[in-house]
């Protein structure tokens, strides 16, 4: 997005309380990831309890990692609109107009080898692309539903890594595959978060996320917008969402 645009959004969301600085605007887009922020939506409570009913364990293990809830789960839907996600997630991609288009349940259990290897969120089964064939930029949301650390296995990510895609990103998740042991961890940051908290990346920010060796779950709910007018590719369930 433009200055311009993201400039006619604030402006448009002037006495919203969940404007952002111009200086978190600027941190969001030098370093990659802004938080963790407050989300004030009622629609939290019993929220983790509704997630878990709806999605049965996968194997014996206890690993949970479901799909798109919002498809069985309206609440799912409510939340991804509450002014506390929405309109931090509009200025940020200067659209008034946006499609939330994915949504994840993601629980680590306790003392599980779930690690996630470092990865952008690019390409075909993250937003699509644009009709030259470039990938189409997105925000991810990432709710903690019970608290994440390095100890629960939170994520981590390095800032600035959203600028370039690397590897063979046409790959999606596993573009990094041959670049896990090259890639430069040193300025790698932990992501320490309280329940109901969440952080907004952009999309291509490098990050992967540990093992869970503490005695917690840690359980959370990822979200994804992009700006509407790039909703192009109808393989994803694009559901319009807009700044009031």
């Amino acid at each position: 997005p433009t200055i311009d645009a993201m400039g006619a959004v604030a402006r448009r969301l002037e006495r919203s309380p969940y404007l952002l600085s111009t200086e978190e605007v600027s941190r969001f887009w030098q370093r990659g990831l802004l938080g963790p922020l407050a989300c004030e939506a009622q629609q939290l409570d019993g929220l983790l309890d509704r997630l878990h009913a709806a999605a049965p364990a996968s194997d014996d293990s206890g690993k949970r990692n479901v799909y798109d809830p919002q498809h069985d789960l309206a609440v799912v839907h409510e939340l991804a609109r509450h002014p506390s996600i929405l309109h931090p997630v509009a200025q940020l991609l200067g659209c008034e107009e946006l499609s939330f288009f994915q949504a994840r349940f993601r629980v680590k259990a306790p003392g599980r080898q779930d690690n996630q290897p470092w990865h952008q969120d690019v390409g075909k089964y993250h937003g699509g692309l644009f009709v030259d064939g470039t990938p189409i930029p997105s925000i991810t949301l990432w709710l903690s539903l019970d608290g994440a650390d390095a100890e629960s296995g939170g994520v981590v990510w390095i800032p600035g890594s959203h600028r370039s895609l690397l590897g063979d990103w046409r790959q999606g998740f596993h573009g990094l595959k041959d670049l896990q042991h090259t890639i430069e961890a040193s300025a790698a940051e932990e992501l320490t978060i309280s329940p109901a908290e969440f952080v907004l990346f952009h999309s291509w920010a490098v990050h992967c996320s540990l093992t869970n060796v503490s005695t917690r779950p840690r359980s959370a709910l990822i979200l994804r917008y992009m700006d509407r007018r790039h909703a192009l590719d109808v393989s994803f369930p694009h559901h319009p969402c807009a700044i009031t």
